[in-house]
């Protein structure tokens, strides 16, 4: 499984079973998890090779340094986490949303 296959299911599927929505909720938490680690490597040597960056570009402009490290490998794939953490937090919510209406239909069917 994979965040585009359930986001393709999700969009896909008009009504998904409860079971299924929170298999995909215990997986993106588990990605969830997973990604923040590999982000959190990435802020942590951020600041020294930020510093590197502006050093060697010689540039005063805090903005300048930003750009720059947004062009290397893991300045690109620090905006790819951040992006996929973001995705991932909202299908979260969703599938929350979804679990909760399903329970208080099951409740007032009793």
């Amino acid at each position: 499984m994979d965040l585009k296959t359930i986001i393709e299911k999700i969009k896909e599927q008009g009504v998904i079973p409860p079971g299924d929505l929170a298999e995909y909720r215990l997986w993106l938490a588990a990605e969830y998890g997973y990604l923040s680690e590999k982000l959190s490597q990435i802020l942590k040597e951020k600041p020294e090779r930020w510093l590197e960056i502006r050093q060697r570009s010689d540039t005063s402009s805090d903005k300048i340094a930003d750009r720059l490290w947004e062009t290397t490998d893991s300045g690109k794939e620090e905006t790819t986490l951040k992006i996929s953490l973001k995705t991932i937090e909202k299908l979260s919510s969703a599938i929350s949303s979804r679990l909760k209406m399903y329970e208080t239909e099951a409740r007032l069917q009793q």
